[in-house]
């Protein structure tokens, strides 16, 4: 599968009602396979480009974040999510991102960059 490159992307905060991380994937392995599985599938199908869980934190409810190509893919990968569907998404919010890419002093690669608008980067 190709992705192709735009500017705008929207990302998506998500927080579920687990904590640590390893409690979710104890209570409620079905829900994450499932969200595993529809995950692969939106990626697949072009509207789920990147997404990710947030490590730092042990002691502090799991939290993910998923780039997708539009508001509207952004709210149907929550509205169909296995956790969102069974009232264990305690939160979730969009961004709207800009992707810029710089070019390094040191040669003429590309690297991308992400600026997120209305972000606390403590989120990131």
């Amino acid at each position: 599968m190709e992705i192709k490159s735009q500017l705008v992307y929207c990302i998506v905060f998500c927080v579920l009602g687990y904590a640590p991380f390893e409690e979710a994937m104890a209570a409620a392995p079905d829900d994450l396979a499932a969200h595993v599985k529809r995950s692969r599938e939106l990626h697949e199908n072009g509207t789920l480009p990147m997404l990710g869980a947030f490590l730092d934190e042990s002691d502090e409810p799991p939290g993910t974040m998923a780039v997708t190509t539009s508001r509207e893919a952004a709210e149907e990968y929550v509205k169909g999510d296995p956790f969102f569907l069974n009232g264990k998404m305690t939160e979730w919010y969009m961004r709207v991102g800009q992707h810029v890419r710089l070019k390094t002093s040191s040669s003429s690669m590309f690297r991308p960059f992400w600026h997120l608008r209305s972000c606390s980067l403590r989120a990131l």
